[in-house]
């Protein structure tokens, strides 16, 4: 292959590659893994805190997290993320809270610094007046939602066609033909 082939094949595949390099690190996100009260589940009685597990460290002083009644009243004393184990958020509660379904929203921010999003609800079934139900589904924004293997299998699945499209085109470069006339400009 000379330096004009080399250049118009493994020039554009090295820039893509480049690229495609920095998506790896987008499944770096802290993403919901686990909560108690679970994400859809019922309690009998009002918890003191809701506790959520992600699935890396969270930044202590950037991730936050709430907690709401259904008609959007804030019932919580705020999140904080553990110093000794940084992929769990404690979120005290008010005591008392009435039976009912509660929303969970919660912001993690990975060491990197990418942002995650998402909600859950949970319902206490005992206690003062009912509240009405809303969506018990775990949300994600963004990016985050796409688990990082499929980043990586994206990355390897590029990487291969660009390997394979190189090699085919490696050969298609203009070859003098042995048995081929001179011409007569040459």
């Amino acid at each position: 292959m000379n330096i004009r082939q080399w250049r118009r094949v493994w020039v554009p595949a090295i820039i893509l590659l480049t690229l495609l390099v920095p998506a790896i690190g987008v499944g770096a996100h802290a993403e919901y893994r686990s909560s108690d009260p679970a994400s859809g589940g019922a309690v009998a009685q009002a918890p003191d805190k809701v506790t959520v597990i992600f699935s890396a460290e969270t930044s202590p002083t950037r991730s936050s997290g709430t907690v709401s009644d259904s008609t959007g009243l804030i019932v919580s004393m705020g999140g904080v993320v553990d110093l000794n184990k940084r992929d769990t958020m404690t979120i005290g509660l008010r005591p008392g809270l009435p039976k009912g379904v509660y929303t969970v929203k919660w912001t993690s921010v990975a060491d990197d610094g990418h942002t995650a999003k998402g909600s859950f609800d949970f319902t206490v079934t005992a206690g003062g007046t009912t509240a009405s139900s809303t969506d018990s589904s775990t949300t994600q924004s963004g990016l985050t939602a796409f688990p990082w293997w499929g980043w990586i299998l994206g990355f390897f699945g590029v990487t291969a066609a660009v390997l394979v499209l190189a090699y085919f085109l490696q050969g298609r470069g203009a070859r003098p033909d042995a048995n081929a006339p001179e011409s007569p400009l040459t």
